[in-house]
């Protein structure tokens, strides 16, 4: 190969590069837009022309932090189940169960939590890091979910509409026959309640939360809990 192409090739690596870097740099300034929104799927419950509520709700934070919550209510109103997890910029995870008054809690300082945040910038396909988010995604089209304008993409035979104006939340999902539609679209900082830390329960490690069966999975999470408590 000749000096010159050599030279050709270099540039072009050293070009692709200084893009990937900006792109990233980018991605790591964008401002992270807060929301909470309430997402509900219904099914038919025990008894005939009865239903059962899932609820998922979602609140993300302005400075990247995110709690997830979901909820069963049965045909009477009544909260069967109700676990709940937040993720913290400083590395903090920490899962909660309000029926059983449990909790379990990790701290990893390297944790790279915007790798799990959609970058509005992008179309929702990449994280806030300024990664894929997943290279099997496919983005399908465009709608319109309450007044917001959303993406709707989709992966093996699994669809979710997010809305890039608000922080790429998921409006609708549907993963198979199972619909969730949004109930509750809120913009703007989430309230302390989805984030606060209920000093009452219990802390146990992961095996015994989610209740895993004894095996492998089960050790190396109890393994990286013990080795990753909280400061």
């Amino acid at each position: 190969m000749r000096i010159r192409e050599v030279c050709v090739l270099s540039v072009a690596a050293m070009v692709v590069m200084l893009t990937t870097v900006v792109g990233q740099s980018r991605a790591n300034n964008e401002r992270l837009v807060p929301y909470t929104v309430r997402l509900v799927q219904r099914m038919e419950g025990p008894v005939s022309g009865s239903t059962v509520a899932l609820v998922f709700t979602t609140a993300q934070r302005s400075d990247g932090a995110q709690m997830r919550r979901q909820e069963m209510i049965g045909p009477d109103g009544k909260i069967r189940s109700s676990e709940r997890t937040i993720e913290l910029t400083d590395g903090t995870v920490a899962s909660f169960d309000a029926i059983s008054s449990l909790r379990t809690t990790t701290y990893d300082s390297t944790r790279k939590w915007r790798n799990g945040i959609r970058s509005t910038s992008s179309g929702c396909v990449k994280s806030a890091a300024g990664t894929t988010m997943n290279a099997k995604e496919v983005v399908v089209g465009k709608d319109l979910v309450d007044r917001y304008e959303v993406i709707k993409i989709s992966h093996s035979g699994n669809h979710i509409w997010v809305a890039p104006s608000l922080g790429c939340a998921v409006l609708r999902a549907q993963y198979g026959p199972n619909l969730r539609v949004a109930e509750t679209i809120v913009g703007g900082e989430p309230s302390a309640e989805p984030f606060a830390v209920p000093v009452t329960y219990r802390e146990v490690p992961p095996s015994q939360f989610f209740r895993l069966p004894p095996g492998k999975a089960a050790s190396d999470r109890d393994a990286f809990y013990h080795s990753h408590r909280p400061r």
